[in-house]
């Protein structure tokens, strides 16, 4: 069996993104996304808060944020929160297809609206992303 680690884990993610129709960019760590003058929305952020090493296993506690552009009337804010509620399930169901990895199927989706480099709205939830790890 395979051995994942962050590396391979940051991959998977950014793949189902670039194939996903709905998500234009990709970054493991929201800080860049949220200062960066060169922002392809709608996006998918990435950041890990934890990684725990068990026998067989690793457990990545990972925040992930799906946001887009606000319209000058903020009209378009709940169209961008459903959309994100989709976008970001898409995305965690296509990782439990494509690699042997385990999430937790209680994780939850809060909506926001922020001001970040731009107006934005979105959703994000924090995932808990068991792998395999076999060292030695």
């Amino acid at each position: 069996m395979k051995n994942y680690n962050l590396f391979e884990l940051n991959n998977l993610i950014k793949s189902i993104c670039d194939a996903h129709p709905l998500i234009n960019d990709y970054f493991i760590n929201k800080y860049r996304a949220t200062e960066s003058d060169n922002i392809n929305y709608p996006l998918l952020a990435c950041t890990v808060n934890s990684v725990i090493s068990n026998e067989n296993t690793l457990t990545f506690n990972v925040n992930m944020l799906y946001a887009d552009r606000l319209t000058d009337r903020r009209d378009n804010e709940i169209s961008v929160q459903s959309t994100g509620v989709s976008s970001l399930m898409e995305v965690v169901n296509a990782m439990k297809e494509l690699a042997p990895l385990e999430i937790d199927n209680g994780y939850s989706i809060t909506p926001f609206t922020e001001q970040f480099a731009d107006n934005c709205a979105g959703v994000f939830a924090t995932l808990s992303i068991q792998v395999p790890h076999y060292l030695g």
